[in-house]
């Protein structure tokens, strides 16, 4: 019987040292699983509070380069567009000095015809530019938009704001080659709204001429709307 009980305990006393390494891997298993889940949600947390934090500082600087953009092209939007006409009237102005260049020789009614056949029908500014030629005795010579109107003597024309326009600019053309005016014009008649237009002159010396265009401030400004709605939608980031 003693030796029976003997052997119990020796087999009790041979099983428990693997029972306890069972247990105890079994109760280190759990701590680290949970010990790293505890690291990984701390980890997962400060991840996307990073992630939100620089994403909103993108987003942020974003809407402020786009309403920097916009601001900006607010503000140079008389700038832009008198930089755009006077490119027009120059581009113009050398079409009709090499016509006349290349053909001196000519009659200057003859020249005078190709010199208006070539700038009557240039638009631009999505086609509501257009070129006028007056000498500087008030007399129409080409208007690309009303062609009733050449030949005729413009000096008695006024503009919305009550200027003899036509009279002004021959005044100003005896003392310098080119500028810039601003005046107010119906854009319909019959309509006593007035709109404030930009216009660009130059003198062309051989015929005594000047060239010019003018274009409506509220069209040109909805133009730059247009094109800061384009270069916005095509930002990706």
């Amino acid at each position: 019987m003693k030796y029976k009980s003997e052997e119990q305990i020796l087999n009790i006393v041979k099983f428990i040292p693997p029972l306890f390494i069972i247990v105890l891997s079994i109760i280190t298993l759990i701590f680290v699983y949970f010990e790293n889940k505890k690291t990984f949600i701390k980890e997962k947390i400060k991840i996307e509070k990073e992630y939100i934090f620089n994403n909103k500082e993108i987003i942020k600087n974003q809407v402020l380069t786009v309403s920097r953009f916009i601001q900006k092209q607010q503000l140079e939007t008389e700038e832009n567009l008198k930089s755009s006409i006077k490119q027009r009237v120059y581009e113009a102005h050398n079409i009709a000095k090499n016509i006349y260049n290349e053909n001196k020789s000519k009659d200057k009614l003859i020249v005078s015809k190709m010199i208006k056949d070539a700038l009557r029908t240039i638009r631009f500014n999505e086609n509501r530019g257009y070129y006028f030629i007056n000498d500087l005795n008030g007399f129409n010579i080409m208007h690309g938009m009303e062609q009733s109107l050449e030949g005729r003597n413009l000096n008695d024309l006024k503009t919305s704001d009550k200027r003899f326009i036509v009279q002004e600019t021959i005044e100003k053309l005896k003392v310098k080659s080119e500028f810039f005016d601003t005046w107010y014009w119906k854009k319909i008649e019959g309509n006593k709204k007035q709109f404030k237009k930009i216009g660009f002159l130059k003198k062309f010396e051989p015929y005594g001429w000047y060239i010019g265009t003018a274009e409506y401030v509220e069209e040109f400004d909805k133009s730059i709307k247009k094109h800061v709605l384009d270069e916005i939608n095509s930002l990706i980031y």
